[in-house]
């Protein structure tokens, strides 16, 4: 998680990308906070790079149907990509 922190130059991204992969987390039912919630989430991903790959594969759909409903903007679905992306980096 520090390492995904430190590499948030930007005020604003550092707000925002943290939160963005929270909902990703969140999404994945994994429990606990950011923090732990990361830890278990790469553990599973090194287990199973398919599982990580199918459920961001999920996320990003559940994502578009919220932006064809207008919930969200199509913009917001590349936000939440680059965070997690970075994240797994």
């Amino acid at each position: 998680m520090s390492i995904f922190l430190y590499a948030l130059k930007a005020s604003e991204t550092r707000r925002q990308y943290p939160r963005r992969l929270k909902v990703f987390l969140d999404f994945l039912n994994i429990e606990g906070n950011l923090e732990q919630q990361s830890k278990e989430f790469l553990e599973k991903a090194k287990q199973n790079p398919q599982w990580a790959q199918n459920s961001l594969m999920q996320f990003i759909s559940l994502q578009k149907e919220r932006a064809r409903k207008g919930e969200i903007s199509y913009s917001t679905i590349t936000n939440y990509y680059k965070a997690t992306k970075l994240f797994v980096e």
